[in-house]
């Protein structure tokens, strides 16, 4: 039985493509939990992807593309597990510099 972990989490001071999370070598990863807080007082845009590795985090691999959070909020993004393969990564970007935190659980499958 594998246990549920912490599989990455930041606040990031800028508004580009910020990794949180890397699935190690001969590891796969289910993540079962991405919930973003937004830590203002106005409403903020994020964009949440999941990149293979050698891929690009763009439009082609979003899984949350410029959603809305309101001031003082969160949001719990994932109502399925989502199955991430060995060097895919889990990369945040927000649009307003310092304004959100991400956290992101999950298992390690190795």
């Amino acid at each position: 039985m594998q246990t549920p972990k912490l599989l990455g989490q930041g606040r990031y001071n800028n508004t580009t493509n910020n990794t949180v999370y890397t699935v190690p070598v001969s590891t796969t990863a289910q993540s079962t939990s991405i919930r973003v807080c937004n830590t203002t007082a106005a409403a903020i845009t994020v964009r949440v992807f999941i990149t293979p590795s050698g891929g690009t985090s763009d439009e082609t691999t979003a899984i949350v593309y410029d959603f809305n959070i309101p001031a003082n909020d969160y949001h719990e993004f994932i109502d399925k597990p989502i199955i991430m393969a060995a060097g895919a990564t889990l990369v945040f970007r927000n649009g307003t510099a310092n304004a959100a935190t991400i956290t992101v659980s999950g298992f390690e499958l190795t």
